[in-house]
């Protein structure tokens, strides 16, 4: 800069010492910057992200910290830094003094989309007062006071207030006589891990199981159908009973499949055409499975349910990238999907929102927010 003397400016790449936990016996009164995101392999390709080794480093040079990074982390979704990782529970630990999130990356950095929008901080170390959080949504300003911790789950920080509201208002436990303890109620029991079936997503194409017959008719009546993509489009096949080794249960039951990856991560989007699964259909691993129940019945309700506001809500809590995953489900209720439930599934998908609205006793605020920005779907 003109006029200002650059003498005691020192220019260092810290990426590889950072990596390895070394900070080259260095002090400042405070570090402010844009890290890099994620590291390239030698294809030059992007792979794990590195940001979080800044924050990590940077707390161990300085008590002040102000950086510009990636806002997913808050879900505790992003490659090998999810909640086994500790990352979120470590950013709570640092002392976060102040907090601005932009759901939408392209608010900070024209034409560049980052999944799960971005944010800055400054931490403070010894701080233990509430944030000082803003929230800048479609050039919409939220701003308050608050306590990033959760009762819930340590390894998250919701992003919403309303949302907030709504998870402290829900019980995700409920009481079983078969068990000493409170089971988990939350959806994320009755969805699948990734695969549920075993057979990959380019299983019509590559066959890697090694299946003898993948068919496009039914060759036996004990066939399996199967759902899956080739070239971006939904196709059914059939193959031998004997080739399902996995989840056989499950394959024999009625549920809901839902795509496995899905939008972008944006609050309120849709599900690209969840569809129930009958007895004797499965899927690749393009989708997750929901849900398991001996009649139809149960399973269209689950499917009515799956697109309903509240629920793409409350699965938004956690999802803030592409894909759907076991715990993203984990802060949407499990509801009673029999003809004895306390929601009538025979009424409208908007109806049956009306119903989870007052189940739950949210607030006029609390509803606006989800009707305004959860996406309907029929």
């Amino acid at each position: 800069f003109s006029g200002i003397d650059d003498s005691n400016l020192k220019q260092l790449d810290l990426t590889d010492a950072f990596k390895k936990g070394e900070t080259l016996n260095m002090k400042f009164t405070a570090v402010v910057g844009n890290p890099p995101y994620q590291e390239v392999n030698a294809n030059n390709k992007m792979s794990r992200s590195i940001y979080p080794i800044f924050v990590d480093q940077s707390t161990k040079i300085s008590d002040v910290v102000s950086l510009v990074m990636p806002a997913r982390w808050m879900s505790g979704e992003d490659g090998p830094y999810r909640e086994t990782s500790g990352f979120v529970a470590k950013m709570k630990s640092y002392g976060i003094k102040s907090f601005t999130l932009f759901p939408n990356s392209q608010d900070v950095f024209s034409g560049v989309d980052v999944k799960g929008g971005i944010c800055y901080f400054v931490i403070k170390k010894g701080y233990q007062g509430k944030v000082n959080y803003s929230l800048v949504d479609n050039k919409n300003v939220f701003q308050d006071k608050v306590d990033f911790s959760n009762k819930l789950d340590d390894n998250i920080i919701i992003r919403f207030p309303e949302l907030i509201n709504i998870v402290e208002k829900i019980d995700y436990t409920v009481q079983d006589d078969k068990f000493t303890e409170p089971i988990n109620a939350s959806m994320k029991t009755l969805v699948s891990s990734r695969n549920p079936f075993g057979f990959i997503s380019d299983f019509f194409v590559k066959n890697n199981e090694k299946v003898d017959r993948i068919s496009e008719e039914r060759m036996l009546p004990d066939d399996y159908k199967i759902i899956g993509l080739i070239k971006g489009k939904r196709e059914f096949r059939y193959i031998p009973n004997q080739a399902l080794k996995k989840n056989i249960e499950g394959a024999k039951a009625y549920k809901v499949f839902i795509p496995r990856a899905n939008g972008s991560g944006v609050f309120g989007e849709v599900f690209s055409t969840p569809m129930l699964g009958s007895p004797m259909l499965i899927c690749t691993d393009t989708f997750l499975q929901v849900g398991q129940f001996d009649n139809s019945v149960e399973a269209e309700n689950l499917l009515k349910y799956v697109k309903t506001k509240f629920f793409r809500a409350m699965v938004g809590v956690k999802k803030t990238a592409v894909f759907n995953y076991k715990d993203a489900f984990s802060f949407v209720p499990i509801q009673n999907f029999t003809s004895e439930s306390d929601i009538d599934w025979s009424k409208s998908i908007e109806e049956v929102d009306k119903q989870l609205y007052k189940k739950y006793n949210l607030s006029d605020k609390e509803i606006a927010f989800i009707e305004e920005k959860v996406r309907p779907m029929e």
